[in-house]
């Protein structure tokens, strides 16, 4: 299919079976989805869009999408500015069997991701997926601000349990902040309890590269029979506060991480580390 689909205020829909190709796309995505819930995406390719217009934010855009269900999905080879991959400002759901492979984004705007930006006003679940070969540019020409190839978190005031299960990230890079990102809790009010735990489970972190951390998190977390390694990075993972979230717990067992625990940063001291068994220093 060489042109564009949106699909506005749909429920209970699955669509299947079809590949996206659009070269030289001038208008902000190619595939859109609003204000929709129970929507289904299985067995779609979106691949090679060039999306260069003023408008030219994402090649794929979903706002709000509740329960959303993306299945053997792949984008790759794809350029646009805010996302070469996806862009979701409120929605939750899972991604099962995907790939995001070479998604590039250029120019300067505000919270990219080259795969994925995903802002959860409820639970998310990746499973079985693949990010790789992806380069995120800075955002502005002094690298003032960070930037991420995926960048995963809760909406404002919103706790929800984000899982990563069985995925690898594979030789992704940007000139400045955390390869990935993983941030759970948003609260303004720091006395809000922050009760939800989050998993990265099975998954394998190899050959990215960047200043700062591979994977930056905050909220509660267990990261078990992870690999970190290979990355050349400042330090594997970074465990983020700031005046938005509450310190939060992090339990890391049966993990190979390059370094050790002395790859971890934690940035607060209020965050608890719990180094369990099995881990491979």
């Amino acid at each position: 299919i060489n042109n564009m689909i949106y699909i506005d205020n749909v429920h209970n829909t699955v669509v299947e079976n079809f590949t996206l190709h659009h070269p030289n796309q001038d208008r902000a995505d190619f595939l859109g989805i609003m204000f929709s819930n129970k929507v289904t995406f299985r067995n779609l390719i979106g691949e090679d869009a060039v999306i260069t217009g003023d408008d030219g934010i994402c090649t794929v855009y979903f706002y709000p999408v509740d329960e959303l269900l993306m299945e053997n999905v792949t984008l790759r080879n794809n350029v646009g500015r805010a996302s070469a991959g996806l862009v979701c400002t409120q929605g939750n759901g899972t991604f099962r069997n995907c790939v995001f492979d070479n998604n590039d984004t250029t120019d300067e705007y505000d919270s990219r991701s080259s795969n994925i930006y995903f802002c959860a006003d409820g639970d998310v679940m990746i499973e079985n997926c693949i990010f790789a070969n992806s380069y995120a540019a800075e955002q502005y020409d002094d690298c003032s601000h960070a930037v991420h190839t995926v960048s995963l978190f809760g909406a404002q005031y919103v706790e929800p349990k984000i899982d990563i299960y069985n995925s690898l990230f594979y030789n992704n890079s940007l000139p400045i902040g955390s390869v990935f990102t993983m941030r759970g809790p948003y609260n303004l009010d720091n006395n809000v309890a922050n009760d939800t735990l989050s998993s990265i489970i099975n998954c394998t972190f190899v050959g990215n590269s960047s200043p700062d951390e591979t994977i930056n998190l905050n909220g509660n977390h267990n990261i078990y029979n992870t690999i970190f390694y290979d990355n050349e990075t400042g330090y594997e993972v970074g465990l983020f506060y700031n005046s938005y979230v509450p310190p939060s717990t992090f339990n890391f067992s049966h993990c190979n991480i390059e370094g050790g625990q002395s790859a971890i940063s934690n940035w607060y001291e209020g965050n608890i580390v719990n180094w369990l068994d099995g881990n491979i220093d």
